[in-house]
């Protein structure tokens, strides 16, 4: 919705804090159907709570000084690389372990949904992969589909949603994880076609230039840990966002974009749980003070410092994310293209990663090939 206001209608607002705002179509329900697909596949198939939280800590471990800091945070989860098949259980199954199909369920949730043309969404990141069960599922298959918020929480959301919109394109009979086939190029070209049939979903551009033109800004944020609506599709956003205004300096003079490290869909994981809230703040600033954006310090644990939140609990109200885990700390968030990088003569320092004063915005290196 954000970014259809500042498309079609750029003149409505002179500050826009645009979260998360999706893959900029509904390959995101088809990414959110294949993973339903995926658990259901086989017996054994589906990837537990127990088995994500697993998989994270040994994913953690290997990718966490990828960003010169050791603070079991994956900055830049296109750097990680991991040899799943390292984990395959040698005999039965275990705790430390994966078995054959929960192996196999793991690559396909990281490539995406697939095509017979190719991949149709980028999969999930590999950073808080225990973060992927509130899409995969809570509990074990099998699932309803029952669109009720008591249902999405206790079995799966992202199977909810997807079966949603399948019903609403096929009707109230169509029973997505059996009917559709991803490798039948007709019914993804049926997808398509009642797409633009009920105009919602279809592939959205980034034509900013009204936005331009009206003098209003627009934050741009995603969790970096975010299965459902990928940082790496916001950042070809901002990079299309640049080439409709002429280019990356004239979109810089009001578009910014933020990724939050450590931070799911909207919340949760183990980033900073103030990013929305001093991101507002941010925007307020430029807006009516004409303060350019630059490095925002954020927050975990009591130094939060919200805004949107239930006064007392101190947690965002009528909603279903949950907030962030692990001791206090800040967080430097850096205006895209910039990362976030840590002071390594503070590394022998108790604490020093915790700490903003000890991290610093830097052009990114060149380095670091994308996974």
């Amino acid at each position: 919705m954000g970014t259809m206001a500042i498309e079609r209608h750029p003149e409505d607002y002179d500050g826009v804090l645009l979260g998360a705002p999706g893959g900029r179509s509904n390959a995101t329900m088809l990414a959110f159907i294949w993973n339903a697909q995926q658990m259901n596949r086989e017996p054994g198939a589906w990837l537990s709570p127990a088995k994500l939280q697993m998989l994270d800590k040994k994913v953690t471990a290997a990718c966490d000084l990828l960003d010169g800091a050791k603070d079991d945070i994956i900055q830049d989860h296109t750097a990680c690389k991991f040899d799943f098949d390292s984990l395959k259980c040698p005999a039965g199954d275990g705790p430390e372990c994966l078995t054959a199909p929960e192996i196999k369920s793991v690559k396909a949730v990281v490539a995406g949904p697939q095509g017979p043309k190719g991949p149709l969404k980028p999969g999930y990141p590999l950073s808080n992969i225990s973060v992927w069960s509130g899409f995969l599922g809570m509990v074990p298959p099998p699932w309803s589909d029952a669109p009720t918020m008591e249902n999405m929480s206790k079995s799966s959301a992202g199977y909810v949603i997807g079966s949603s919109l399948a019903k609403v394109f096929f009707g109230n009979d169509y029973n997505a994880l059996k009917d559709f086939n991803f490798n039948d190029q007709k019914q993804l070209d049926a997808w398509w076609k009642r797409t633009n049939e009920i105009d919602f979903g279809q592939p959205y551009t980034a034509d900013l230039r009204g936005l331009k033109q009206a003098g209003g800004k627009v934050l741009l944020w995603n969790g970096a840990s975010d299965p459902c609506c990928i940082d790496t599709e916001l950042v070809g956003y901002y990079q299309d966002a640049a080439k409709s205004v002429g280019g990356t300096p004239q979109l810089d003079q009001f578009a910014k974009l933020y990724k939050v490290p450590g931070m799911a869909h909207c919340g949760g994981g183990t980033g900073p749980q103030d990013a929305p809230d001093q991101l507002l703040n941010t925007i307020v600033a430029w807006v009516e003070e004409g303060k350019a954006p630059g490095p925002v310090v954020t927050h975990r644990g009591d130094r939060a410092k919200m805004v949107f939140a239930d006064p007392k609990s101190g947690t965002v109200s009528g909603v279903i994310v949950p907030p962030s885990t692990g001791a206090a700390r800040d967080f430097l968030l850096c205006p895209h293209p910039q990362v976030a990088v840590f002071d390594k003569s503070k590394a022998d320092k108790q604490d020093a990663v915790n700490e903003a004063a000890n991290w610093s915005c830097k052009a990114p290196s060149n380095t670091v090939a994308a996974r």
